[in-house]
């Protein structure tokens, strides 16, 4: 198994690394408002109730960032320890769908790694964290049940907004669906599909 740690951010995602920071900066004051008023009931010796410790709990971990610095000394230690860890260039979604091999499986938070051609199956983590399991997507099946070849589903992401560009206003993702169907006349054999995206 081989773990990947995203590097440094694409210039590409520069809007979308903009638009997290400042939701991390929102997120830190509520934060502070939410521990104040712990701060507050404690000094009153009112009553604390649950939603006033997951207020701070919940908006603390949306504001946690991950630095570039602790990213590198944790692969560092890891390697060390004989783990097979590498830390990208940049995104790591990016050298996953270049490495990937028609046997291998992805476990990962984002199913939008299914939309790279290369990627034939992500399991994701799927249920709250006490039960949690990892559910198996295959590209396959989910290329038969939607009626599209790999290239058609790479277009369907570009088309419906991602972290690098936005979707057609207006348009959803059924309706991308349709449309690129439209356009390439349903499904093609794989075998003539052999434009890489």
């Amino acid at each position: 198994m081989r773990h990947y740690i995203d590097g440094e951010p694409a210039l590409e995602k520069k809007q979308t690394h903009a638009d997290r920071h400042q939701g991390q900066q929102n997120a830190l004051v509520k934060a502070a408002t939410a521990i104040t008023k712990l701060e507050s009931r404690l000094v009153t010796k009112e009553r604390i109730r649950k939603h006033h410790i997951a207020d701070a709990y919940k908006n603390l971990h949306q504001a946690f960032h991950w630095r570039l610095e602790h990213r590198s000394s944790f692969v560092e230690y890891m390697s060390n320890e004989g783990y097979d860890i590498v830390l990208c260039p940049t995104e790591a979604d990016v050298l996953i769908a270049s490495e990937c091999q028609p046997q291998d499986a992805v476990v990962s938070c984002d199913s939008d790694l299914l939309f790279y051609k290369n990627i034939p199956t992500i399991c994701r983590p799927v249920g709250p964290c006490k039960a949690r399991q990892f559910v198996p997507y295959e590209k396959g099946v989910l290329l038969g049940d939607l009626g599209l070849s790999t290239t058609q589903l790479t277009a369907l992401a570009i088309l419906s907004g991602n972290d690098y560009i936005n979707n057609i206003p207006h348009l959803a993702i059924n309706t991308n669906a349709k449309l690129i169907k439209d356009m390439h006349g349903g499904k093609r054999e794989e075998s003539k599909d052999k434009v890489d995206c």
